[in-house]
């Protein structure tokens, strides 16, 4: 199988993977990712699995508890909701205090 691999913007060349091939991508001037980047798009993606869990387990406990589908979904759509501006207000305190 044959991949892309950019040399510079006008010289384009294939390189061939193999199952032994690192497909890690090599660390070029002016294309590696900050430190406090990383961080933020990890925060978001924590805040959305743990969201995302949090609404699946109010669901299944609204359904338990007897509720109608649609009231388990809103109840499941509310708990989200709640988690998300938590985590954003979190992150957002956790940034100001740091100071980046």
């Amino acid at each position: 199988m044959f991949i892309f691999a950019h040399r510079t913007m006008t010289n384009t060349v294939f390189r061939k993977v193999t199952a032994t091939t690192a497909l890690a991508p090599t660390h070029r001037e002016g294309q590696s990712m900050s430190t406090h980047s990383f961080v933020i798009v990890l925060t978001c993606l924590v805040a959305l699995l743990t969201g995302t869990l949090v609404a699946a387990a109010a669901g299944y406990l609204a359904r338990r508890d007897n509720a109608s589908y649609p009231a388990a979904i809103t109840r499941a759509a509310v708990a989200f909701a709640a988690t998300l501006t938590f985590a954003t207000a979190l992150a957002t305190a956790l940034n100001t205090a740091t100071g980046q």
